[in-house]
């Protein structure tokens, strides 16, 4: 026995089809879909109790797979040593390195 289906269009996923002519309603709803995910949730918080410890997270899981174990582990004793203000100004640089900004 055949499905006959009651529609054209594929079944794909809606994420990047708009749901509305106004940009506005999408900005909307692309915002509330986004709140509702619950590791987008995470890092917020995580981000607002303590954002020099995420902001390391965040740069070092782009690292790690750059970089052989050996040197990963150099890289986090070097970060352990180094001043609060000295680690915080060298994240910031490899997170917009990493992001293409520097």
């Amino acid at each position: 026995m055949k499905r006959i289906s009651g529609s054209s269009k594929s079944k794909r996923s809606t994420g990047s089809q708009k749901v509305s002519d106004n940009p506005h309603i999408n900005f909307l709803l692309t915002k509330q879909a986004k709140l509702c995910k619950a590791p987008y949730v995470q890092a917020i918080d995580r981000s607002k109790t303590d954002p020099i410890a995420e902001l390391e997270r965040r740069v070092m899981k782009k690292l790690r797979p750059k970089l052989s174990l050996d040197s990963f582990k150099e890289l986090q004793k070097a970060l352990n040593a180094m001043s609060a203000i000295d680690r915080i100004d060298y994240l910031h640089t490899m997170q917009d390195k990493l992001n293409g900004r520097g």
